[in-house]
């Protein structure tokens, strides 16, 4: 289960495991296999530098911000009083209010119609790994003193809808 929870003296401790991003490598493996076996047999020189370009190229992509913000294992407990996250108490008093969102899902990206409906296989690729790494990139927020401060990231939708569920069920946010 991507995420536990449990209930000690009248605190629950919730531990959230983030989901993996979307591998590139696998992605691309079969597109690019045939023409980068060509160019290998092409030209030692030329695979060599194909190689090393496109495995730089391939380790920038999934360490960029967009793969990894938001996807570390988080710990928080929560009363009926507040949440206590990283040694800071937040009371229910100052808690605005818990919110899902999407950190990839947020940034505007423009498709004209030209390029979705003849859209050339890379542009394609690139679309449906970007879906594929918005499918994992929920979050649960809490918003105090005009700041959204992360719960839990790297969800899916459905567990990020269960984590904000539970935290209200024992914060009992719906009975204010």
């Amino acid at each position: 289960m991507p995420y536990e929870k449990s209930t000690n003296a009248g605190e629950t401790t919730f531990h959230v495991n983030p989901e993996k991003a979307p591998s590139l490598l696998k992605s691309l493996i079969i597109p690019i296999s045939i023409p980068y076996l060509i160019m290998w047999a092409l030209d030692f020189l030329l695979g060599l530098a194909t190689t090393a370009i496109l495995g730089a190229w391939i380790y920038f992509s999934q360490n960029s911000k967009n793969v990894t913000q938001y996807r570390t294992p988080s710990r928080f407990s929560v009363t009926p009083e507040g949440i206590k996250l990283n040694g800071v108490f937040y009371a229910k008093d100052n808690i605005h209010r818990l919110i899902i969102r999407n950190h990839v899902d947020e940034q505007y990206v423009f498709v004209s119609n030209y390029q979705s409906y003849h859209a050339p296989a890379s542009t394609a690729r690139g679309l449906q790994l970007r879906q594929k790494l918005i499918d994992v990139s929920y979050r649960v927020d809490l918003e105090s003193n005009g700041k959204a401060i992360p719960l839990a990231g790297g969800l899916n939708e459905p567990t990020a809808y269960a984590v904000l569920t539970d935290v209200n069920r024992v914060l009992k946010l719906n009975e204010r």
